[in-house]
């Protein structure tokens, strides 16, 4: 491996092409060649506008306006159905990653989603020339990758749930550690929330709930443990040592409006108490945030806003839930 990638920006792609898309038969060929694509269909002249403007000429998005699109396209042509006018989505994040690009070499994690993912990993090199792929009914637009790695499907958990289903592409600000672990082939030095996956770290919540908890959230009659039931909002639910009902949403989160959006519909299950385990940036301002959009609702007083922290510092300290995290880490990071 010819790249130090302690400091290197984390990112994750996947490919989405079709099995009815036209450039579906190039899909193989995409993987093969260890590329990070993007497809823009011949009648998709809205998106290719944006493309252009984003990545070919280097514009600000703000400078992208549908009126200058239509009057690009001329009198004759007709301009492409979009449900919005925004930028796609796809092409915003196609054109900071290219930005980013030419500032460092970043990691990648590249999915090529089928029935079931398939993973490498590898390098997008600092100045990195986007490939060009022509045809008559399309066009594809793609990041080569170096230093690639396959990643075996062992480690499916690790990379479970990082890239929402309607995104293309993200930077990563959590479980980086625990990625670039897999892609060094290493077991990690430092222990933390961020060499855990999704789901471990819902498990150790339930340790928490369960041994360390304040009394009023401590949980004595397991019913639904990690997401294992047919509620899509709760991830843990239970009766506390008064038999109330308890419904837990875990969610290794930083991002505000993420957690509030979770509260928000955390707050209309129907239970007596309801605890949220998140990792906020700023604890007390998203209580504040929380305060000021649902103070009014009936169910505020019920909420108990845990951070992931204060359980992983109980966690730590607690011998028998130690020696569980170190479980947790000799069974993911296995060489």
């Amino acid at each position: 491996m010819s790249t130090n990638i302690a400091n290197c920006p984390l990112w994750i792609f996947r490919c989405n092409f079709k099995i009815d898309n036209p450039a579906y038969q190039e899909k193989e060929g995409c993987y093969k060649k260890n590329l990070c694509p993007i497809l823009i269909l011949e009648n998709e002249t809205w998106d290719q506008y944006c493309y252009d403007k984003l990545v070919e000429k280097g514009e600000s998005k703000n400078s992208i306006k549908w009126e200058d699109y239509i009057n690009f396209l001329g009198e004759n042509a007709q301009p492409q159905i979009v449900k919005a006018t925004n930028i796609p989505r796809y092409l915003l994040s196609f054109s900071r990653l290219h930005e980013q690009s030419r500032e460092s070499d970043i990691l990648v994690v590249l999915e090529y989603s089928e029935t079931k993912y398939r993973r490498k990993m590898g390098i997008i090199k600092k100045g990195t020339t986007i490939e060009e792929i022509k045809r008559n009914r399309y066009k594809i637009y793609a990041f080569p990758l170096c230093d690639v790695q396959e990643i075996d499907s062992k480690y499916d958990a690790i990379f479970r749930g990082l890239l929402p289903m309607n995104l293309t592409a993200s930077a990563l600000s959590h479980h980086v550690q625990g990625v670039k672990c897999v892609f060094e082939r290493k077991r990690p030095n430092n222990i933390s929330l961020d060499v855990l996956s999704n789901s471990q770290i819902e498990e150790l919540c339930f340790i928490w709930l369960t041994r360390l908890a304040p009394h009023k959230i401590r949980m004595t009659r397991p019913i639904v443990y990690s997401g294992k039931g047919n509620i899509p909002t709760i991830d843990i639910l239970g009766l506390n040592q008064d038999k109330d009902i308890l419904a837990v949403q875990v969610s290794y989160t930083s991002q505000d409006h993420l957690i509030l959006d979770k509260i928000g519909k955390l707050l209309e299950f129907v239970g007596d108490l309801r605890v949220i385990c998140v990792n906020p940036n700023d604890e007390k301002e998203l209580i504040n945030e929380v305060e000021n959009k649902y103070r009014n609702h009936n169910n505020r007083h019920s909420l108990e806003i845990i951070s992931l922290s204060r359980v992983w510092n109980d966690c730590v300290k607690d011998k028998e839930c130690k020696s569980k995290i170190d479980k947790m880490i000799d069974e993911l990071y296995v060489f």
